[in-house]
């Protein structure tokens, strides 16, 4: 691409927007972190500034082709808004901290809105491409987000093309896992989802004004449905999960993994970790360190993503 569509919005939605010597970008706004809701009800302790720089694949983080096979240790960051650092300054990120911290390379491939099924295909994606870090963190996002298949041929091709990667061995050890998991999680009580939850039959009726197909709705409804998916939603969680182990475990890199969604953390505690198959610490839940917001008032702040980064930075001390 040549200039992101936003650089060009009629609306100003980005606010001041500089194109970049290495072809990234510079800019000042990034949804939810608008203007209007900074003016209305943002955290005014935060200035309008220019707080947003990516470079030229719109990444909060060092170019990509630059620093591939830099000999500094390498640190990709993977997860949604709150690891591309909605309402804070660059310097503030916490993949920013860490690879100040360790002298690294900062790779953070955090991207707004997305779920975990899109966080694994981008880690996928990286690491086909030949973009293998030293260390992965990854901070799983909402369990209900999902890709949105919208045509047959995506819904025929949206299985995880990223085992083909796997050395052969790890790729029979990734399917003993997943019927391992398939198999503890076959609940014994259909009538109750794997979080204790009662099932719920649920039909959405999406609302289409004036008889016309309204995207908006199509999405809610979508949104609706899929949060009542019961227990596949968490298996198939579990499932990208121990893909995303296996392709560290075959390339050699170090995995550490946190949450934001509290009922999935809770999930990955009770259910998960004991069977042995998690990536060797216990995940880090992020919400139990927040102390503060960003510009927006929805994501996290300075001292929230200091805390994280400090807890990370003691974490990876011992093996950077």
């Amino acid at each position: 691409m040549s200039e992101p569509d936003w650089g060009h919005s009629p609306h100003g939605h980005n606010g001041r927007v500089e194109s970049l010597p290495d072809g990234g970008y510079h800019f000042q706004w990034c949804p939810s972190d608008s203007k209007e809701n900074w003016k209305q009800n943002g955290n005014r302790d935060y200035d309008d500034g220019m707080f947003y720089t990516v470079n030229k694949h719109c990444f909060r983080a060092d170019d990509f082709e630059s620093t591939k096979h830099s000999v500094k240790t390498k640190i990709m960051c993977a997860g949604d808004s709150y690891t591309f650092g909605i309402g804070v300054k660059d310097e503030h990120t916490y993949p920013h901290l860490l690879a100040k911290h360790f002298d690294a390379v900062n790779w953070n491939i955090g991207a707004g809105g997305i779920g975990n099924d899109a966080i694994a295909l981008m880690i996928g994606q990286f690491f086909r491409e030949g973009y293998i870090p030293d260390v992965l963190v990854v901070n799983w996002g909402y369990l209900h987000r999902k890709i949105l298949a919208v045509t047959e041929s995506i819904i025929q091709d949206n299985n995880f093309p990223c085992k083909d990667t796997l050395p052969t061995g790890a790729q029979s050890e990734y399917n003993e896992l997943c019927e391992r998991l398939l198999n503890k999680y076959n609940s014994d009580h259909p009538d109750q989802n794997l979080d204790g939850t009662e099932v719920a039959i649920w039909q959405p009726q999406a609302t289409i004004p004036n008889d016309k197909p309204n995207i908006n709705s199509v999405f809610n409804a979508h949104e609706h449905l899929i949060v009542r998916g019961g227990d596949t939603l968490f298996i198939d969680f579990a499932i990208q999960q121990q893909l995303v182990s296996a392709l560290c475990k075959a390339h050699g890199v170090k995995l550490y993994e946190m949450f934001n969604d509290d009922v999935l953390y809770y999930f990955i505690i009770k259910y998960l970790v004991p069977t042995g198959q998690w990536s060797g610490d216990i995940p880090f839940r992020c919400r139990s360190v927040e102390v503060d917001l960003g510009r927006d008032n929805g994501h996290f702040g300075n001292k929230t993503l200091a805390n994280i980064a400090n807890h990370l930075i003691e974490k990876l001390t011992p093996i950077l």
